[in-house]
C-alpha cells in the first residue's frame, strides 16, 4: 500500500531533524550575513536624496495676522553617506526650518536659495545641502485690528404651530467684537447668528445662539442669547374699508378697490374683543391714504396699514396695490 503524501509542514520538520539540518543552519546564517555586508557597504557610500522638513514663521509681532502662509514644509535636497541619510528619512520627527518674520517684511515672497546658507547650517551631522524646494515662499500679512458691528438674528426660530412671536426676538448681545484683517473688516457692517434651526418653542424663555464663524477672522463672543416670548394664535380673515382721507375742495378720487381683505394671525388672549372690533368691518375704517400721499402722475398705490388692534399680525392682503383715478368736479 502506497504512504499517503506528507503535508509541506511534515516535510520540513523532518528536514530540520534530519543528519543535514546543521548544513542548512549554516546556509541560513550565511546568507543573513552576506546580506548585513552588502547593506554596510552599500550604505557608506555617497547618496542624495530629497528630505521634507516643516517650515514655520516666527518672531511675528502681535499686531501681524497672516492671511496667507508660506508653504507647510521645505524639499532640501541632502548630500551624505547612505547610513546618514537613511537614519534621518527614518526620523518620526524632523527639526522645524524657522523663518524670522522680518524675512517676509518688506516683501510678499522670498528667494529660498538665498536661505541656502542658513539652512545648511541647521543641516544634521554628516549631511550637506544641495538645494531647497520650492525655489520660491509666497506669504501675505495685514495689519490685526477689532470692529464692532451689530448683531443681527439669522437663525431658524422653530415654533409650534399656531404659536408666533408679536415682536421681534431680542438679542443680547447686540453686537459683536470682530478681530481680523484690517482690508477684511473695512467690508463688514453687520455680523449673523449661526444658520442653525432651535428647537420647538412654546413657552417664554432664553434660548442660546452660537454665532457665525469664519476662517482669518475672531469673533467674541462665539455664542448669543436670544429672548423669545411665543404665544398661541389662530387665523382670521377680515374685509376692511379702504379712504382717502384730506381730498381737496372740487376733487374725487375713485379707487378700484374700496374694501381690503385681510389674512391675519390673532392672539386668543383678546381674541373675541379683536374679532368684535374688526368683525363688521365694512363700517370700521381702518386704512387710510392721505390725498397728499396720492401722485397725480401714477394710477396706483400700496396702502399703509393704520389703526389695527395690537398684537394682530397681517400675513396677506388683496389686493395689495390698490388703483385710483382722480378727478376735478364742478
Amino acid at each position: 500500500m502506497e504512504e499517503p503524501p506528507r503535508g509541506i509542514f511534515q516535510s520540513l520538520k523532518a528536514y530540520v531533524w534530519s543528519s543535514n539540518r546543521n548544513q542548512g543552519v549554516a546556509l541560513f546564517f550565511s546568507f543573513l550575513l552576506a546580506t548585513f555586508l552588502w547593506f554596510l557597504v552599500t550604505l557608506n557610500k555617497e547618496y542624495a536624496s530629497f528630505i521634507s522638513y516643516p517650515l514655520k514663521v516666527v518672531d511675528v509681532p502681535a499686531e501681524i495676522l497672516i492671511t496667507q502662509p508660506p508653504a507647510a514644509e521645505l524639499q532640501l535636497q541632502a548630500k551624505g553617506m547612505g547610513i546618514d541619510l537613511m537614519a534621518e528619512h527614518m526620523k518620526f520627527r524632523r527639526d522645524t526650518l524657522a523663518f524670522p518674520f522680518e524675512s517676509f517684511r518688506d516683501n510678499s515672497f522670498i528667494l529660498t536659495q538665498d536661505y541656502l546658507g542658513q539652512v545648511r547650517g541647521k543641516a544634521p551631522n554628516g549631511l550637506q545641502v544641495l538645494k531647497i524646494l520650492p525655489d520660491s515662499l509666497i506669504f501675505s500679512f495685514s495689519k490685526r485690528t477689532s470692529k464692532r458691528v451689530p448683531l443681527v438674528f439669522n437663525s431658524i426660530l422653530n415654533l409650534k404651530p399656531t404659536y408666533h412671536i408679536e415682536s421681534d426676538p431680542i438679542l443680547a448681545p447686540d453686537s459683536v467684537t470682530l478681530i481680523g484683517p484690517a482690508d477684511q473688516l473695512d467690508t463688514l457692517t453687520e455680523w449673523f447668528t449661526a444658520k442653525v434651526s432651535t428647537e420647538e418653542v412654546t413657552e417664554s424663555g432664553f434660548i442660546t445662539l452660537p454665532i457665525e464663524s469664519r476662517e482669518g477672522l475672531r469673533v467674541n463672543p462665539s455664542t448669543a442669547t436670544l429672548r423669545v416670548d411665543p404665544r398661541p394664535f389662530t387665523q382670521e380673515v377680515f374685509l376692511v374699508k379702504l379712504v382717502v382721507t384730506d381730498i381737496p375742495p372740487n376733487t374725487e378720487v375713485r379707487l378700484s378697490n374700496p374694501v381690503v381683505e385681510l389674512s391675519c394671525m390673532v392672539p386668543l388672549m383678546g381674541h373675541e374683543q379683536i374679532v368684535r372690533e374688526l368683525g363688521n368691518s365694512q363700517d370700521t375704517t381702518l386704512l387710510e391714504i392721505p390725498f397728499s400721499q396720492l401722485d397725480p402722475e401714477l394710477t396706483s398705490i400700496i396702502p399703509e396699514l393704520t389703526k389695527l388692534p395690537e398684537g394682530i399680525q397681517v400675513i396677506s392682503r388683496k389686493p395689495l396695490q390698490v388703483g385710483y383715478l382722480i378727478m376735478k368736479t364742478l
